[in-house]
């Protein structure tokens, strides 16, 4: 039975429907969980898979065509700038914002030339990445600039 509160099963679906669809992608298990708790607490975001790898990052855009990819820079078997240009070449729907905790001034350089959406260093605090992943969506793909 359905509480005169509740929207119901129905409800349910529209109010994910109206959701941010983010992937996160980072190699740091504690550090990718932190980012998915942070952004579960939002009622606007949901988080839609997680990956370990560049070549996990691909494969969970491609099954789950998020709005957002969140994905570290520096990962295991393909880095983060491989796999955000093979997401950029395949997906162009998908937003990707890069993440170090490395200070490489290349790394928004290289970010751009892959289609990256935009670049953060892993220091920021909250409500920057999640500032972040809302203006990312409420713009038009036009990939990072210098």
């Amino acid at each position: 039975m359905v509480s005169p509160s509740s929207n119901g099963a129905d409800g349910d679906q529209m109010e994910t429907a109206n959701k941010i669809r983010v992937v996160v992608a980072d190699d740091s298990t504690i550090y990718r969980n932190n980012v998915c708790l942070m952004i579960r607490l939002q009622k606007d975001m949901e988080v839609v898979a997680e990956a370990e790898n560049g070549w996990s990052a691909i494969e969970q855009v491609q099954t789950h065509k998020p709005d957002i990819l969140l994905i570290d820079i520096r990962m295991p078997f393909i880095d983060g700038i491989h796999a955000t240009r093979e997401i950029a070449s395949r997906f162009r729907d998908v937003k990707v914002i890069g993440m170090s905790a490395h200070d490489d001034c290349d790394y928004g350089d290289k970010l751009r030339q892959s289609g990256a959406w935009g670049y953060l260093d892993k220091a920021c605090v909250l409500g920057d990445l999640l500032s972040t992943i809302q203006k990312a969506c409420s713009v038009a793909i036009v990939p990072l600039t210098a």
